[in-house]
């Protein structure tokens, strides 16, 4: 009986020291834990900051594109009417040149007349 005893108290230490080991173990389990919650909080912070910033980012991005629409047809505008105006000017200036043209013809055509007039009925010894 003593034997059980002995047994039984080496059995009740072996327990105890196995006891204290898993209290060291379960205390370091708390610790990462904590550390763990932590780590997580600062995690989700730093997400609700990258989502702000993203958001931020992207709101820049629609007025920018925006704006780049709104010149974009502006100057397609811009373009349209410098394309009639050059386009009006240029019919100006073609119907102007005809019309030197037509009289540089007629010019030349008169000449040509009146030089022919002069060579039929003024004699050459005229000039002399």
């Amino acid at each position: 009986m003593e034997k059980d005893i002995e047994r039984l108290k080496d059995d009740v230490s072996r327990l105890q020291r196995q006891a204290a080991a898993a209290d060291v173990v379960v205390d370091r389990l708390d610790v990462t834990l904590d550390k763990i919650v932590e780590l997580s909080n600062q995690i989700q912070q730093m997400l609700v900051v990258h989502e702000a910033r993203f958001d931020e980012a992207e709101r820049q991005h629609e007025t920018v594109s925006r704006q780049l629409d709104q010149r974009s047809e502006t100057i397609d505008r811009e373009i349209n009417h410098l394309h009639s105006r050059i386009s009006g000017l240029q019919e100006n200036l073609d119907m102007r040149l005809k019309k030197i043209e037509m009289w540089q013809w007629v010019i030349v055509g008169g000449a040509s007349v009146v030089g022919f007039l002069i060579s039929r009925f003024i004699p050459l010894d005229f000039f002399k």
